[in-house]
Formats: structure tokens, C-alpha cells, sequence
């Protein structure tokens, strides 16, 4: 067979310009060419004097080579010289002993030393090949990687292959390439290599895999050894499918199936090289694997993104749930946009569709009868959307003209000289502060504060760093006014920035203060660095806006009156919003925000996190979180949510939960108090925590203050009701216990639905009625199942309110009266009940006799728990079912339970044996308990309930529930124990230690668990 009979085409022989073949720079450079593979490798270029020089300085590792040789190939004849004279002129022992020297990187080795090390390799190679020719260069590297030079790992294959992997890949490059007519030596020395040894035979495969031959038998012979460093090798020689597929059984782990014979992602374009485009069902193996690791992930992806089929770009577009995937498939759709408009599935991918369309309107419109129909509707919009853009005349603001980088003049800082920070160290101790290591935070000392200014730029730590440096405000600023006003440019620059963020957060007279201490010039340098104009704090250099924004897919950004941006404004927005610090956004996006419209400004920023997501987020221009926060409305709140509940384990997801806060408003409060008690990943329902909290702190609240003060009123009417107008008629909807609609028509009779208008209704407000009935519903319904779980929640928590709280909150509220009237509240003197009521049809107080009562304004009130009035239980039962009052949870009839005698000491209660339903552990976060998480990433064993007072009461199951399918070990039991919260110093939790409501409860519970006995 000739070498043009089994070369595939090659991207000069292939027609159209989507079925191309080339890889990018970047592929390019890391491919292993091969004499009969799809891509002709390209002439060598060396420099051969650099080469002569670098392979001479190869000199220093010839001790380290003849000891090599003398403890691993012992001669008794042999004769070595001492010196190792011309690197050129060495004998092959000697040149072959070197060169594995240099290849057996020792694992302690610094990243530098290995390049240094490829580099040697490389250069010898080259050298020799110059000098002694290809036979001698490829005779020594195959002595360097086979015994007895080269001793087999055992434990490390793939270390091993890939130290061979790089040693040898430039001397493959050099054998694709070579002249025809140097080619039979060359194989007669690798043709007698192969009876030397089983590493040998896979090391002249993976030198020349075009002979197929050899490949072929080295396969099976590997597979069959189960030898991972040879299986290793042979994947760069593989020239089918079949082969990847045999060589993956190699690694299959644990499982009997098919494992990732693929372990290094710059192999991956080699495999395609030689094995064609069918290795397409192999490389959907690999991805899929759960043994594949992220940087491998990736570069299968980039692999298949430049493989000019369908198979390959479907491969890509059905597992665009996978960050790599999503990017590669966005590169994918630029080199081949008929590919992509034929290929994208327009429900599935309609946001990839959209902005692929942007950039391909005229294409996609020459396409249309070959195109779907929903594609052919997307088309149609995206024309909509670009006649509209050019309908008016693009404006540019004068900011958005001419930025303040085109204008600025730099002026030389202010130094004052000999300025030195006082001794010492600060104090800021809270009341509420920890008393243990997290007390640090009440100290201020340089070191501190030098911590703080680091972590300011990190955002996992922003949040902690900055509330010190508050904390501490005029202790940093002594601290810092001498750098902020020194020579090191550094220095000053991130001194400065800490120095205004501090006045920006309200503390510029602690900063002045102590600049005064300083001295007047000090002070009035001080001054000036505070008040110079934001707008003018540019980096040195100004950021390039990326390749990975597709301008043309942004939504169109209006002025306040309504004109779009031209595309110079736009560029120049784009820059402002990269121009942001962490959680800081640049002053110029905020001056952008006041001249142009809102909610295209919202539309920009989400679409520009979506894209930086579909490009893999890449960490430098993380600046999208700022733009969120400048611009975001409740619509980038929803999607954010949304963003948050769908990537729960990315812990980028924490981060977003910043740009709720700066949104700031009740809808993305809400989003933040739902994110911390429904997300069942620990770290973001934690950090939603925090973030509600701080906010709260700012206002002087608690958490649960603040949410009671963000339930919306759904725009009902001050009884709770609303009027739906079909023009002749009118219907009243109200709310039961539950808060589900009741629907009466306008003198008063209940029906079942909202009907639909008939011939006599006025259609238009009918239709307007529906659609405010089914929001109204909607809205009700995610309202009820809050509230109801959260009055719950508070009346087992022991929750204290005052009396303008109740009357505000509860009873005012329209929504909120349906639940408050429905249940028994009482009145506390400390942790004491001193009588119970209810709130009546009018709004006022009433006891369980029906008799009318006054509070005084000082109340302590709270929802009572039938543990602490089982007295007056049956009294409050008979006169709610006179009054045919439904409760909207187990309040008069909840089970109540008390401590037993044999307990009280006890922090546990051990199993006894009952076997429980595993799925009703399944239940126990609708009781207040924590979401369920892995235990290990495969169990769920571990369920925690937090307790009022600090601590947690906590369940172990035995033997656990599997993670993927809850009810596979049907059978479990359960013991459970009091866990001590932080701060507790280690003492222990005891059910002594439990009120008499905590401990009813945290029963109830364990009662609850048992009664779903098997």
C-alpha cells in the first residue's frame, strides 16, 4: 500500500469550506504529525547553530549519563572516557545513556526545570540528526526510553508516558516529514528494534504509527499485557476507532467498562489525525466518562469543535450542559455557520441560536427553506430586532464620545517624605463578637491589615476583608497614609484604592482625622487624593474588549430618550463596565447608567454573563458580576435565581449572590432569603445567609425582620381581597387558609373558577381579569408556601414580635391577614406564657373566652405553642370550630411531647432497631430541617436540623441512602444526638439543656421518623 492510498484528504483536497480540517494555533502546535495523517506536517525549522550550542550545554548531566550506563548496563570490556568532549562525537551508548538522563525528570523537579529538561532533549535530537543523521538520532532515542536504560514504573504510567510522550514527539514531527527516500534505513532500524522488548515495539509504533502493521499487533500485544505505559503510547499511533476502543479496556478501573485510554488532551488532535472523523462516537466516550477530568474535558471538546462533520458538532451541541462543551460548541458555530444554523436545535439552543444569528442574519436568511420553522421564526425576529437598531440614528454621549481615558493628563502624585505609622495595635470588640479565633477580627494590627488590603481583590474573602477594614477605619488609614503617599508606585496605588473605598463607605472623617496627626501637608495631601474626580482613576492601560463578546448578538442599548447607542458608545461602555474592581464597578458606568434606559442596560449586563458563561468563564474578566451590579433589575434577579438553582455546585454560584445584594432591591432580597433556605448546596445556602444578614445589620434588623418587611402585598385591597372587572361583571377573590384564591361573584355567592367571558363581557377587560387571576394565583401560591412554613418555623423557634410588628406585618398586610387571624398568639413575660388570643374579624384581640382584650403598646408577643397552654387547648378548639377558623398548620391539634426522665441527662438517643422507610428521611427538610446533601458523594446519611438556641439536632441513618436513588436500601435505621453549635466551647448539649418548646419539637420529630416503620 502507498502512502497516498491510505492518506486520508487533506484540507487542500477537501471541498466547501465547512468541510475543512484545521485546527487552530494552538492544536497546531501540540499535534504529533504522522506520515499518513489527515494534515501534512510541515518542514522542520531549526536553527542549527542555537541547537549545536544548547545541545553542547548538555555537557553538565554527563557524570549523571555515565553513572547511569554503569549501574544500569554493566560492561566489563566498556571503557569510558571521564570528559565528554563534542556532545556531537559521543559514542551511542554514551549519546543514548544522556539523552535518557535528561528525559527521567526526577518528580521533584520545578516546572522551569522541565522545560529546561524538553528543551535538552530537543536539542540533542535535533543535533545528532544534524550531524550523525536520522538513523543514529532515532536508535538513541529508543535506547533512552527502553531497558536497560530506562527502568518501568510500576506506579506511574502516566507520569512516565508523558515524559516519553514529550521527549519523542519532536523526533516524530521530524520522521513525518522526512524524505522518502530516508525512510527504508529508518525502518530497517525500527524493524530490528522490535524484538527487543515489548516497550521497544511501542516506542517505534508511536515514533512511525503509518506503519499500521506494527501498530495493529502492538495493540492487542499491550491490551493483552495490560501494559498502561505502552496502551498509552499507541494511542498517539492508533489509526481507527476500533483500536481507541480496544486500548480503553486497558483502564477500565474498577468497572467492567470501557475506560479513557486518553490521558494527555494535547494527544487529542493526533488521534484525529490518524484515526479520522469516526473517532467521533469515541471521543463522546471519553467526555462522558466520570473518570475524565476538566482540563481533559476540555481539550476533547476543542478537538471535536474543529472536526468538519455533523456527528462532531451534534457531539457538542447535545451536552451543552457542560461548561467545555458550551464553549467549544460557540467556536464550533464561528468555523462552521451553516453547520450551526442547520444543527442547533432552536428550543434547546435558542439562546446559542440567537446569537449566532446576529452575526449570520443574511446567511441564515438564505438558508430559510432548509431551516426549521422555529429556527425560521428566530430569523425572523433577530431581522426585527436589526431593522430596529438602524430605524433610528445611533447617538454617542459626550461620556461614551470621548471617555475620560481619551482626555486624561497624568499628573506626578504627591510624596511626602519621612512619614511613619505609630505603634501599636486596635481594638474594636463587639458585643456580639465570638469568642474564639473568629475574635480576631477585633484586632487591628499591620499584619492584619495588610491581610485585609490583599484579600480585598479576592472575592471568597472580599466580603470578611472589608468589614475589618471598616471596623478598623482609622487604624488602617494611619496605617496606610504613608504609602498612599510615598514613592513606591505600587505601594500608593493600593493604598489609595483602600483609602477611598473607606470614604466611600462613609468613614472619610476617620481617614482625615488621621491624616491630621500627620501634619498639614499630610492632611491636605490626604484631602486632595479623597476628592479627586472618580471618573479620572484609570489602570495605565486601558482593557481590550474580548473575542468572546459577540458584539453583534448584544441587545440594543438605548438613551433615556430613547435613541440606540452608536458602536463607538457602545465599545466605550464595554470598557468602562472591564474597567470595574472587584465588587467596586468603575464611576463611568454609573454616569453611563444615568444617560441611557434602564432595562436595555439590564438586558446588556445579563446578556454579557450569559455569553462569559457559554465562553467558560474565564477568571480575568470576571468584571461581569460588576456589570450585573450596576445594572440588574428584578428580571436579572429571576435569571439569576434561576443561574444560582441550576449551578448550585459551581462555586462561582456563591459569588453571583454579591449581585443580589447590590440589585438590592425587595425582589432580589427575597431571591436571597429563598437561595438560603432552599439551595441544598451548603456553601451558597451559607453565603446567602451572610449577605441577608449583613444587609439586615445595615438596617438595623434581623434576618427574619428584614424578610417579614419583603412579603409583597400582590396589590390586594386592604381586606384581602381584589376585584376582577369583566365590565357587567365584577368577582371578589379572597384567600383561605392556605391562601388559595376563593372566588365569590360581586353579591356575595362562592364559585369554583373564575369563569370564562361570555357573549355580554367586555372581552378585552375579561382577558386583562384571567391574566391577573392566573399571576395572582401564581404569586399566591409561592407567597403561601413562605409564610406558612415561616410562622410555623416561628412559633416552634420560640420567635418573639412586638405589638407595632404584629399590627404592621401581620395584621395590615392584606395577604398576610388570611394566616395571622387563623391562629393562637400570645403574650410573654421573658421565656413565660401569661395569657393566649387570637385576632379577631375586626382586627382587634380576643381571649379564648370571646371576650375582647386590650395589649399593652410594650408587648412581647409571639405565636404560641400548644406545650405551653395544653390547658387551654380544648377552650381555643371549640371556639375556632364555632367559628369554623381552618389553621393553615398543626397548631391546637399538633402533637406535643415532653422530655422523659431517662433523657434529661442524655445527648442522644441510640437506635432501637425499628427499620424505617429510607424515603421518609426524604421528608425531613419540609419539617425546618437542613437540605439533604451528599455525605461522601455517593451517601446521604448525615440530616441536620439547627436549633433555636445554637446547635443542631442531628440524625445518622444506617446503613444510608444511595445518592442517585434514594429508595435503593429500602431498609434503614436511626439514632440521633444533640450537636453543640460554633462558639459553644466544646461543652455539651444535653435534652436538659432544651426548653420545653425545643424539646417538643425536636421529639415530634424523632416520633415523626419513626412512624414510617417498614
Amino acid at each position: 500500500m502507498t502512502l497516498s492510498e491510505h492518506r486520508p484528504a487533506s484540507r487542500e483536497e477537501l471541498p466547501g469550506d465547512e468541510d475543512v480540517f484545521e485546527p487552530t494555533a494552538a492544536q497546531r502546535k501540540q499535534l504529533l504529525y504522522r506520515r499518513d495523517g489527515l494534515l501534512r506536517p510541515p518542514a522542520p525549522a531549526v536553527d542549527a547553530d542555537a541547537v549545536a550550542v544548547r545541545a553542547q550545554a548538555c555537557a553538565e548531566f554527563y557524570g549523571q549519563a555515565i553513572e547511569r550506563l554503569r549501574t544500569r548496563d554493566p560492561r566489563p570490556v566498556r571503557v569510558l572516557s571521564e570528559a565528554p568532549g563534542a556532545i556531537g562525537e559521543l559514542p551511542m551508548e554514551v549519546a543514548a545513556a544522556l539523552l535518557s538522563t535528561r528525559i527521567d525528570v526526577p518528580s521533584r523537579a520545578t516546572p522551569a526545570q522541565r522545560r529546561q529538561a524538553t528543551a535538552d532533549v530537543a536539542a540533542l535530537l535535533d543535533h545528532w540528526w544534524a550531524v550523525r543523521g536520522p538513523v543514529f538520532a532515532v536508535e538513541a532515542a529508543l535506547r533512552a526510553v527502553t531497558d536497560p536504560l530506562w527502568e518501568a514504573s510500576r506506579y506511574y504510567p502516566d507520569s512516565e508516558y508523558a515524559m516519553v510522550r514529550a521527549a519523542l514527539g519532536g523526533l516524530r514531527n521530524r520522521l513525518a516529514s522526512c524524505p522518502d527516500e530516508e525512510m527504508p534505513a529508518i525502518i530497517a532500524l525500527l524493524d530490528g528494534f522490535r524484538g527487543v522488548s515489548r516497550p521497544a515495539r511501542a516506542a517505534g509504533s508511536f515514533l512511525l504509527p503509518s506503519q499500521r502493521e506494527w501498530v495493529s499487533a502492538d495493540i492487542e500485544e499491550a491490551v493483552t499485557a495490560e501494559d498502561a505505559r505502552a496502551c498509552r503510547l499507541l494511542v498517539d499511533a492508533a489509526s481507527t476507532p476500533a483500536q481507541l476502543q480496544r486500548l480503553n479496556w486497558v483502564f477500565h478501573g474498577w468497572a467492567p467498562v470501557e475506560g479513557v485510554a486518553l490521558c494527555d488532551g494535547d494527544s487529542a488532535i493526533a488521534v484525529i489525525d490518524g484515526a479520522g472523523f469516526d473517532t467521533v462516537a469515541v471521543f463522546e466516550t471519553w467526555f462522558d466518562h466520570w473518570e475524565t477530568g476538566l482540563p481533559l474535558r476540555k481539550a476533547i471538546a476543542q478537538a471535536l469543535a474543529v472536526i468538519p462533520t455533523d456527528a462532531a458538532f451534534l457531539a457538542l451541541a447535545g451536552r451543552t450542559g457542560h461548561p467545555p462543551a458550551m464553549v467549544a460548541v460557540r467556536e464550533a458555530a464561528k468555523r462552521f455557520p451553516r453547520r450551526a444554523l442547520r444543527l442547533f436545535d432552536p428550543a434547546r439552543h435558542t439562546d446559542l441560536l440567537r446569537e449566532h444569528l446576529a452575526g449570520h442574519l443574511d446567511l441564515a436568511r438564505s438558508m430559510a427553506a432548509e431551516l426549521p420553522s422555529a429556527t425560521v421564526g428566530l430569523i425572523e425576529a433577530e431581522g426585527r430586532r436589526a431593522e430596529s437598531a438602524q430605524g433610528a440614528a445611533a447617538v454617542a454621549p459626550d461620556l461614551l464620545r470621548d471617555p475620560p481615558w481619551t482626555t486624561r493628563i497624568r499628573t506626578e502624585p504627591v510624596v511626602v517624605e519621612g512619614l511613619t505609622p505609630p505603634p501599636g495595635v486596635d481594638v474594636g470588640w463587639l458585643p456580639a463578637d465570638p469568642k474564639d479565633w473568629r475574635g480576631l477580627m477585633a484586632f487591628g494590627s499591620p499584619e492584619l491589615v495588610d491581610q485585609a488590603v490583599l484579600w480585598l481583590d479576592r472575592r471568597s474573602y472580599r466580603a470578611v476583608a472589608l468589614n475589618y477594614l471598616r471596623r478598623h477605619a482609622r487604624f488602617v488609614a494611619q496605617r496606610l497614609i504613608p504609602r498612599a503617599l510615598g514613592a513606591a508606585a505600587k505601594e500608593r496605588r493600593s493604598a489609595e484604592r483602600v483609602l477611598r473605598l473607606l470614604a466611600d463607605h462613609g468613614y472619610g472623617d476617620e481617614i482625615r482625622g488621621a491624616a491630621v496627626e500627620y501634619g498639614a501637608p499630610t492632611a491636605a495631601a490626604v484631602d486632595a487624593m479623597l476628592g479627586v474626580d472618580p471618573l479620572t482613576l484609570l489602570p495605565s492601560r486601558i482593557p481590550v474588549v474580548p473575542d468572546w463578546i459577540n458584539v453583534t448578538a448584544l441587545p440594543l442599548v438605548r438613551t433615556r430618550d430613547g435613541a440606540p447607542l452608536s458602536e463607538t458608545a457602545l465599545h466605550n461602555l464595554l470598557v468602562m463596565l472591564m474597567l470595574a474592581d472587584v465588587g467596586r464597578p468603575y464611576a463611568g458606568a454609573a454616569r453611563a447608567g444615568e444617560l441611557c434606559d434602564p432595562a436595555t442596560l439590564a438586558d446588556l449586563a445579563w446578556e454579557l454573563f450569559a455569553q462569559w458563561q457559554r465562553s467558560g468563564a474565564p477568571a480575568r474578566h470576571d468584571w461581569v458580576y460588576e456589570a450585573l451590579e450596576a445594572y440588574g433589575n428584578d428580571d436579572t434577579v429571576a435569571a439569576l435565581l434561576e443561574h444560582v438553582r441550576a449551578n448550585r455546585s459551581d462555586r462561582r454560584s456563591v459569588t453571583v449572590l454579591d449581585a443580589f445584594v447590590a440589585i438590592g432591591s425587595d425582589a432580589a432580597l427575597l431571591a436571597l432569603k429563598f437561595i438560603s433556605e432552599k439551595v441544598k448546596t451548603t456553601r451558597v445556602r451559607q453565603g446567602a445567609r451572610e449577605r441577608i444578614e449583613a444587609v439586615a445589620d445595615r438596617m438595623g434588623l434581623s434576618a427574619d425582620q428584614l424578610a417579614d418587611r419583603l412579603v409583597p402585598d400582590l396589590g390586594l385591597r386592604a381586606d384581602g381581597a381584589i376585584e376582577l372587572d369583566f365590565g357587567p361583571r365584577r368577582f371578589v377573590v379572597g384567600f383561605d387558609e392556605q391562601l388559595r384564591p376563593i372566588i365569590a361573584t360581586a353579591d356575595g355567592q362562592r364559585v369554583k373558577t373564575l369563569p370564562r367571558p361570555g357573549a355580554g363581557d367586555d372581552a378585552e377587560q375579561a382577558a386583562l381579569a384571567h391574566k391577573t387571576f392566573a399571576k395572582l394565583k401564581k404569586d399566591a401560591r409561592a407567597i403561601a408556601a413562605d409564610q406558612i412554613k415561616r410562622l410555623e418555623r416561628a412559633m416552634a423557634t420560640n420567635r418573639r414580635f412586638t405589638l407595632d410588628e404584629v399590627r404592621n406585618l401581620f395584621i395590615a398586610h392584606p395577604l398576610r391577614w388570611h394566616i395571622t387571624r387563623r391562629l393562637v398568639w400570645g403574650v410573654y413575660h421573658g421565656e413565660t406564657l401569661e395569657r393566649t388570643f387570637r385576632v379577631a374579624e375586626d382586627r382587634t384581640f380576643a381571649d379564648s373566652g370571646d371576650e375582647a382584650l386590650t395589649l399593652p403598646a410594650d408587648a412581647t408577643l409571639g405565636l404560641a405553642h400548644p406545650v405551653q397552654f395544653a390547658d387551654e387547648v380544648p377552650a381555643w378548639s371549640e371556639l375556632f370550630a364555632d367559628y369554623e377558623l381552618l389553621q393553615p398548620f398543626p397548631q391546637l391539634d399538633r402533637e406535643i411531647f415532653t422530655v422523659p426522665a431517662e433523657l434529661r441527662g442524655a445527648r442522644s438517643i441510640p437506635s432501637d432497631g425499628t427499620k424505617i422507610d429510607s424515603t421518609r428521611f426524604l421528608g425531613l427538610p419540609g419539617r425546618g430541617w437542613s437540605p439533604i446533601e451528599n455525605t461522601d458523594g455517593a451517601h446521604i446519611m448525615v440530616f441536620d436540623k439547627p436549633l433555636p438556641r445554637g446547635g443542631y439536632l442531628q440524625v445518622d441513618a444506617h446503613p444510608g441512602l444511595m445518592a442517585w436513588d434514594p429508595r435503593a436500601n429500602p431498609e434503614q435505621t436511626f439514632d440521633a444526638g444533640l450537636v453543640p453549635g460554633p462558639g459553644s466551647g466544646g461543652s455539651h448539649l444535653t435534652f436538659a439543656d432544651l426548653d420545653a418548646v425545643t424539646a417538643s419539637e425536636v421529639l415530634r420529630d424523632i416520633a415523626w421518623l419513626k412512624a414510617g416503620t417498614l
